[in-house]
C-alpha cells in the first residue's frame, strides 16, 4: 500500500516539476520503504518481491517516461536505481560484515583459495 501511495505521488510530481525533482522524491518515498527492514522481509517469497518490482518498474518508467512495455534494466544502469533483490544482497551482505561472523581466514593462519567463505553451522542431532 506504501508502494502504490508513493507511485501515485511520484506520477503527481512528475506532472507539475521536472526529472531531478522526480528522482529526489523517488528516494525520499519508495527507496526508503523498499531499504527499511528488508533484510528481514527480503526473504519472502518470489510472488511478493515481483510485486514490490513492478511496482518500482512502474515509478522507473513514470520518470523516465517509458513505455509499459519497454526494458527498464537499462534504466535502471542509467538512473543507478539498484532492483529490489539488488538491495536484499547488498543489506544481507552489510549485515553479515556488522555482525562479524566467522569467516575461514580468522580458521586458518595461511592463504587458502576459499578464506572468505562463511563455514554453515554444524548441528550434532542424535535420532
Amino acid at each position: 500500500k506504501k508502494f502504490n501511495t508513493a507511485l501515485y505521488v511520484l506520477k503527481r510530481i512528475k506532472n507539475i516539476s521536472n526529472k531531478e525533482t522526480a528522482k529526489i522524491a523517488y528516494h525520499a518515498l519508495m527507496e526508503t520503504h523498499l531499504r527499511y527492514g528488508v533484510v528481514v522481509w527480503g526473504g519472502t517469497s518470489a510472488l511478493n518481491l515481483k510485486r514490490v518490482l513492478t511496482i518500482k518498474k512502474s515509478a522507473v518508467r513514470c520518470l523516465t517516461n517509458l513505455d509499459h512495455r519497454g526494458s527498464c534494466r537499462p534504466v535502471f544502469k542509467h538512473l543507478t536505481i539498484k532492483t529490489v533483490t539488488a538491495i536484499y544482497i547488498h543489506k544481507l551482505i552489510l549485515l553479515v560484515d556488522k555482525l562479524g561472523l566467522p569467516r575461514e581466514i580468522r580458521l586458518h593462519n595461511h592463504n587458502t583459495r576459499s578464506s572468505f567463505i562463511i563455514p554453515p553451522v554444524r548441528r550434532r542431532t542424535a535420532l
